[in-house]
């Protein structure tokens, strides 16, 4: 199959754009350029003036629009979050993140039931004099420790919003894998950049004075990977209003933006912290988020990136009002290379509410996905459209739905499905036609009962159903019905 133009162009996008907009503009900023990050602290400030105007914009519009109050239209735009707080982002998890929820957990219990002496333990590196042995060892344990509940509960939400999106996508097994790479990566960059600067200032001291611990160089990592495998997600976050403490304006801002800002600072940071002394472990979180970032393009996540993307861009274009035509070009396009994309068939059948014979068409393509993945959805699309659009479902299924009915005592949906399904040549003939005969026994209709079971034993000798449809024959006969 060829590639479409839309993915051929997705896939430039999802191999070139990260590395642009994630890793390379961040290092030209964060090390060469940092005057601009000043830059970008005045952006935000001259937002979030401008964030009340445009929300009282956007109620009146909506007051107007929907004849809503203003008081209600105001606050369904209020959050009662603080500023700069990051609550999520618009991309769907596919299954709970079960290992993100665990390290989180493990994380919580740690940091409420270890003792000070365990803390200048297992931090990096460990208090003392420790052992080659015990400082590596330490560069894992460090991130399960925390040192206060502001730390750990910034950690843990940024590894739930991050994690969850990642974990969801790679599947558990892998993202348990890179999160320790990510450790090992951090950990190690670390171990590099203090050597680099015990020999520079001459002094082997540095070395034993360098105690870390957070999860931050990890959930790092876990960004770098978001990155790669979800650049076109939106995170979303707070803009204080009129710096309020508790309430503030939610926003969507592109994911890649947001954290390559985070990468950048980090970058800036490392440069001081090689100079001075830092109560933030910047290098920590470049190492992290590098090893990650390189992880992605390793695993080839940009690929699977570049499919979803397609999808979401789709998804976003077909809630506007102008984007109906562009979106409808994109389903196309995926259901030409994913015939059973589900997403793709859902709209492009309401799409053709007025048209009946495409209309059929996407509904027999969507009772069939559906009916692969689970049973129960296709039978609830099905009876939302029964009778209409009955002729549109594939022999097999008609089948399952009419035998369904059958066992649940609903003869007058039953008899329907198995009629038509009696109709269609396939291997599922000679039981649709045996079903039929029984729910019109059910119905009292025994003449068409005894009608259908002849013809199977005509048309279809040889079968186990010939054979179940003369004993229903000499059943009826003997029972002088």
């Amino acid at each position: 199959m060829t590639t479409s133009k839309h993915l051929a162009a997705e896939q430039n996008a999802s191999f070139a754009f990260p590395i642009i907009g994630a890793f390379a503009a961040p290092i030209l900023i964060g090390l060469f350029a940092p005057f601009f990050l000043g830059f970008i602290k005045t952006l935000f400030i001259v937002l979030i003036f401008l964030m009340p105007t445009i929300i009282l914009l956007k109620v009146a519009s909506d007051c107007l629009s929907n004849s809503r109050f203003f008081s209600t239209a105001f606050l369904s735009q209020i959050k009662p979050l603080p500023g700069f707080f990051v609550f999520g982002t618009d991309l769907k998890k596919d299954s709970f993140p079960w290992v993100t929820a665990g390290i989180i957990t493990v994380n919580t219990l740690l940091f409420f039931t270890s003792s000070e002496e365990v803390l200048k333990a297992w931090v990096f590196v460990p208090y003392g004099d420790p052992s080659l042995p015990h400082v590596l060892i330490s560069l894992f344990t460090c991130t399960f420790l925390h040192d206060g509940i502001w730390h750990l509960i910034v950690n843990m939400i940024l590894l739930w919003i991050f994690g969850g999106v990642v974990e969801s996508r790679i599947g558990p097994i892998r993202f348990l894998y890179v999160y320790f790479l990510s450790i090992l990566f951090s950990g190690l960059f670390c171990f590099v950049l203090l050597i680099l600067q015990t020999r520079f200032t001459n002094s082997s001291i540095i070395l034993g004075e360098y105690h870390s611990l957070g999860a931050s160089g990890a959930i790092a990592g876990i960004m770098g990977i978001f990155v790669v495998r979800c650049y076109f997600a939106r995170i979303k976050m707070t803009i204080p209003l009129l710096f309020l403490p508790f309430f503030s304006l939610p926003m969507k801002i592109q994911g890649t933006v947001l954290t390559s800002l985070f990468f950048a600072l980090d970058l800036s940071g490392s440069v001081t912290q090689f100079r001075t002394d830092s109560n933030i472990d910047y290098w920590a979180h470049v190492g992290g988020y590098a090893g990650g970032f390189l992880l992605g393009y390793l695993m080839k996540l940009h690929h699977d990136a570049s499919k979803e993307a397609i999808e979401v861009k789709a998804e976003r274009l077909s809630q506007k009002t102008l984007g109906k035509k562009d979106a409808t070009e994109l389903y196309e396009d995926i259901l030409h290379r994913d015939p059973e994309n589900e997403k793709a068939i859902r709209y492009l059948f309401k799409l053709h509410r007025h048209n009946q014979e495409k209309r059929e068409h996407y509904f027999g393509r969507l009772i069939q996905v559906l009916a692969k993945k689970d049973f129960s959805q296709a039978l609830s699309l099905f009876e939302d459209h029964f009778p209409n659009l009955m002729k549109a479902v594939p022999g097999p299924f008609l089948l399952r739905f009419g035998l369904y009915f059958h066992n649940s005592g609903l003869f007058e949906k039953a008899w329907p499905c198995l009629e038509l399904a009696a109709e269609r040549k396939g291997d599922w003939q000679p039981k649709a036609i045996y079903s039929l005969g029984l729910t019109y026994e059910e119905m009292g209709r025994f003449d068409l009962a005894k009608d259908n079971w002849s013809r199977v034993v005509k048309d279809f000798p040889n079968t186990p159903f010939q054979k179940f449809a003369l004993r229903e024959i000499e059943s009826m006969s003997s029972s002088n019905i």
